[in-house]
């Protein structure tokens, strides 16, 4: 443990700037939450990590010199209000002499709390400095684990990860291990590891696969196939996910590390993703988008993509516009991307273009591409989702999906959801059934709807995102 001790120190040191830091009390903070199948209560897994030039030193009985660090924890119940306290006292390596070095200071607790949501109030402080107020900091945790569903663990970025010699609280499944206590990723920090806990498996009935990959944020495809791993898993109640990644030659850029849980067919069952900036300025990719000089048969496809984010004005003249119009087509498409985006509307459009892809990918059917289905619609339109639930088909009802949205700045509204749902059991088109977001489809009746015996129910209009009032619907060729 004292070799990854020494390592992390390294780590850190080249991450921030020690010298910003000489003579202040100051204390990285890291939390997960993971689950023992076994057990009622999860556990918040609290990592602390004390600079050690920061911290104030005395001696102690042995004449060392040493110091403590003090944490305390408050966990307030949000519907209970019942409140949970804890506190930690940490101390540090011991030296005969303070002008050789201060080691920094890592440790960790683990805390079994009940099911529930909790308001997490946090205090540190030196021990040995009653002058210097203590740090705060302030969070929600959920501690909601459903032990009927399949789940994921919160991701674990790591520094180091190895066998333990000897298990000590810092071990886990017989290996030690050190956070990254980050979500920057400089240039010269070259692989991402991370580490995360799959649950229930043995739910699902079936052959199961987990897959992990580095999307750029908003995305939830592999930015390439470079960053893209895939594992089948067991069917038991716990899987431990250790991974790997080359980042060296990743753009800078905001990124989602991702992890999904899916069947042999694709379908989604869980997903987690941890956001994480990369700076990596030696890497360039050039920008070949163009938003003029392009044939006729590319803009009107073009045209066609942008329509789920068009306005009512905007959707107009795409509906009207003709062959005889490509002068004031590429005008309107020029001004459509300069009005969201002046100083770079290339790099407005191209990021588009990219989720169109996406969408494409993820979405497509045997009736339609990925953009013009109901699921892709939201997609362009709304973004990504924060969370999707995948309900496959059981007897007498049909798979469906919900997909959440905490807040959702179309509409100003707070958890906000879509409801898709496979009416026809073999195209994979899943269709929009209802929404509580403003604006879209609302149908009061829907969960009767997912239910096969309920037939006699209207169903909802199948054309109510208009998905055949546009261009054309050709392959994609790319730029």
């Amino acid at each position: 443990m004292r070799i990854i001790k020494k390592y992390i120190i390294i780590l850190i040191i080249s991450i921030i700037s020690a010298n910003s830091y000489a003579e202040k009390f100051r204390v990285n903070i890291n939390h997960v939450v993971f689950h023992i199948p076994e057990d009622t209560a999860s556990y918040l897994e609290m990592q602390f990590f004390f600079l050690g030039e920061g911290l104030t030193y005395k001696l102690n009985s042995a004449q060392r010199y040493q110091a403590t660090a003090k944490i305390t924890l408050r966990f307030t119940h949000e519907e209970t209000k019942q409140i949970i306290d804890k506190q930690y006292n940490f101390r540090s390596d011991e030296y005969e002499d303070l002008a050789l070095g201060k080691n920094g200071m890592y440790n960790l607790v683990r805390i079994a709390l009940p099911s529930g949501n909790y308001r997490m109030e946090l205090t540190a402080s030196d021990a040995n400095d009653t002058l210097t107020p203590p740090l705060a900091y302030q969070t929600d945790i959920k501690m909601n684990f459903d032990r009927e569903k399949i789940y994921i663990s919160d991701i674990q970025p790591l520094s180091v990860w190895e066998t333990a010699v000897k298990e000590t609280n810092f071990s886990k499944y017989g290996y030690d291990y050190m956070p990254y206590f980050s979500t920057f990723y400089p240039e010269n920090i070259t692989k991402l590891t991370c580490f995360a806990e799959v649950y229930n498996m043995d739910k699902a009935g079936k052959e199961l696969s987990v897959h992990s990959y580095i999307a750029e944020k908003g995305q939830f495809t592999p930015f390439s196939e470079m960053f893209k791993r895939e594992r089948k898993l067991h069917n038991n109640n716990k899987y431990v996910l250790v991974q790997s990644f080359d980042i060296d030659s990743l753009p800078s850029g905001h990124y989602h590390l991702v992890i999904d849980v899916r069947d042999e067919a694709g379908a989604l069952y869980q997903r987690a993703n941890l956001p994480f900036v990369r700076s990596n300025p030696s890497v360039v990719i050039k920008n070949t988008a163009q938003l003029d000089s392009l044939p006729f048969d590319t803009l009107k496809r073009y045209l066609d993509y942008i329509h789920a984010i068009a306005n009512t004005a905007e959707r107009e003249f795409i509906r009207r516009v003709s062959s005889n119009d490509y002068a004031a087509a590429t005008e309107f498409f020029q001004n459509f991307w300069y009005r969201r985006n002046k100083d770079n509307p290339h790099t407005e459009w191209f990021n588009y273009y990219k989720r169109v892809m996406q969408a494409n990918n993820n979405y497509t059917t045997l009736t339609f591409k990925g953009y013009k289905t109901d699921r892709g619609y939201c997609y362009l339109k709304y973004g990504p989702p924060n969370y999707i639930e995948f309900y496959p088909s059981e007897v007498n009802s049909y798979s469906f999906e919900i997909w959440s949205y905490y807040d959702f700045e179309a509409t100003g509204q707070n958890d906000v959801y879509f409801v898709f749902y496979e009416k026809d059991l073999v195209t994979k088109d899943f269709r929009l059934l209802h929404s509580n977001a403003t604006g879209e489809i609302q149908n009061a009746k829907w969960k009767q709807i997912l239910k096969i015996e309920d037939m006699n129910l209207n169903m909802p209009d199948d054309g109510s995102l208009n998905r055949n009032n546009k261009i054309i619907n050709t392959d994609d060729d790319g730029f």
